[in-house]
């Protein structure tokens, strides 16, 4: 293929990786963050103090990111193709 018959390279977004695709791990961490973000907002309010956050939203956040770290990881080990 030569280089006019490939496409040109996009540039990464928030949600999208550097293909174009839509990357699903990017979307659940953004869900994520918005969700604890917009509860502790919520029960801040509600309760007029700042709650209490348990120490599973913590881990629940370091699986996450632990999990994007090893898929970048990944994709460069795999030439940028992971399985």
């Amino acid at each position: 293929m030569s280089e006019q018959d490939q496409p040109a390279p996009v540039k990464p977004t928030v949600l999208q990786d550097s293909t174009g695709a839509t990357s699903s791990m990017r979307v659940v961490m953004l869900l994520y963050c918005y969700a604890v973000t917009g509860l502790i907002i919520y029960l801040t309010i509600h309760d007029g103090k700042f709650p209490e956050v348990p120490s599973s939203i913590a881990e629940i956040f370091a699986a996450l990111m632990t999990g994007k770290v090893l898929q970048a990881f990944a994709e460069k080990w795999h030439g940028g193709n992971s399985p």
